[in-house]
C-alpha cells in the first residue's frame, strides 16, 4: 500500500523578521495546506523558533529551527541558510546579535538620507512596523506607503531602496567563508539559499562558487525556490550531484510583504517533497 506523499516548504519568514505573518500564525497556515513539515528561517533572528515549534504540536506540523545571514561576495550580496538552529544557542545569539546591530546602522542611513532629500521618517515610525522584532528595508518602505511616498512595497525598493535605488546603502556583512564557519561554529548546517537570485550568477559561476563553498564546510544548496526556473532548478540539483551537497527548497514565503510567493510552493506550483527535509537531517547526523 502507497503512504500518502508529504509535502515541506524549509524557507519560510515570519513576523520576527520580515515576514507579515506571527510564528503561530505561519505553522497553522502550513498544517492548513496539508504540509508535513516547516522551516522558520528568519533573518538575523531565532526569537521565532520556540512560539513555531509549540503550534508545530498544536497543529501537527514538524517544525524545523533556521536562520537565514547575508554574506558579501564577487557576485553581490549571498544568502545563507542554518538549518537545525537551536534558539538557546549562546554562539548563534551571539552571531545574529551582530548581523543585527549591522542592520540597525544601515537602516539610520537608509533613513537620514531619505530625509536628506525630503521626506520626514523617523525611526519610531518605522519600528512599528517592525512590531519589536528584526526590522529591515521592508519595514521602511512600509512606511514610505504609510506616509504616500510609494504605491507599493515592491515601488519602494525599485525607487529608493533596492540596489541602483536613489538611497540604496550596501550593508556590512562577512564573506562567505566568515558566514559559512559561523553557522557552523553554533551547531547549525549551512545551506546556500536561492543562488540564482543573484543575476550575476550562471551555471558555470554556481558551479566555481559550490566548489569553494564546500571547502568552508557548506553542506547543501537550495534548489527549489519560487524564484528559480525550472532550467536553474535542474542545473542546481546537477551541480549538487557533483559536489556531494544536498539539495533543499522552500518558497521564501514572507506574507503580504511578497504577495506573489505562496506558502508550501515553488516555482509553477510546484510542492516540495519530504525527502527534502530527510536527507537534511541525514546531513547533519552525519556531521556529528
Amino acid at each position: 500500500m502507497l503512504l500518502p506523499q508529504r509535502y515541506v516548504d524549509l524557507h519560510t519568514h515570519s513576523s520576527a523578521s520580515d515576514g507579515t505573518d506571527t510564528p503561530e500564525m505561519l505553522v497553522k497556515k502550513a498544517a492548513e495546506l496539508g504540509l508535513s513539515a516547516l522551516a522558520i528561517t528568519d533573518h538575523d533572528t531565532v526569537s521565532g523558533i520556540d512560539d513555531a515549534i509549540a503550534a508545530g504540536v498544536k497543529y501537527g506540523v514538524d517544525v524545523l529551527g533556521g536562520c537565514e545571514i547575508a554574506v558579501k561576495s564577487d557576485f553581490g550580496e549571498l544568502h545563507l541558510l542554518g538549518y537545525m538552529a537551536a534558539p538557546d544557542n549562546q554562539t548563534l545569539l551571539r552571531i545574529l546579535a551582530t548581523q543585527r546591530e549591522r542592520r540597525l546602522m544601515r537602516n539610520l542611513e537608509i533613513i537620514e538620507r531619505l530625509n536628506r532629500i525630503g521626506f520626514g521618517i523617523s525611526y519610531n515610525e518605522v519600528l512599528n512596523f517592525a512590531r519589536g522584532h528584526v526590522c529591515g528595508r521592508p519595514h521602511i518602505a512600509c512606511a514610505l506607503v504609510a506616509a504616500g511616498a510609494v504605491t507599493s512595497i515592491s515601488d519602494a525598493f525599485a525607487r529608493y531602496l533596492g540596489e541602483g535605488g536613489r538611497v540604496y546603502v550596501p550593508r556590512v556583512l562577512d564573506s562567505p567563508r566568515e558566514g559559512i564557519e559561523k553557522l557552523l561554529s553554533a551547531g547549525t548546517l549551512p545551506v546556500f539559499a536561492h543562488p540564482f537570485l543573484s543575476r550575476k550568477i550562471d551555471r558555470k559561476g554556481l558551479g566555481k562558487l559550490l566548489s569553494i563553498f564546500k571547502e568552508f564546510g557548506l553542506a547543501g544548496v537550495e534548489a527549489f525556490h519560487s524564484k528559480h526556473s525550472p532550467e536553474h532548478t535542474g542545473q542546481v540539483i546537477e551541480l549538487a550531484g557533483k559536489y556531494e551537497l544536498c539539495v533543499s527548497g522552500g518558497s521564501d514565503y514572507h506574507g503580504t510583504n511578497k504577495p506573489d510567493v505562496f506558502l508550501g510552493y515553488a516555482r509553477d506550483c510546484r510542492k516540495m517533497e519530504y525527502s527534502l527535509l530527510e536527507n537534511l537531517r541525514q546531513a547533519y547526523h552525519d556531521r556529528q
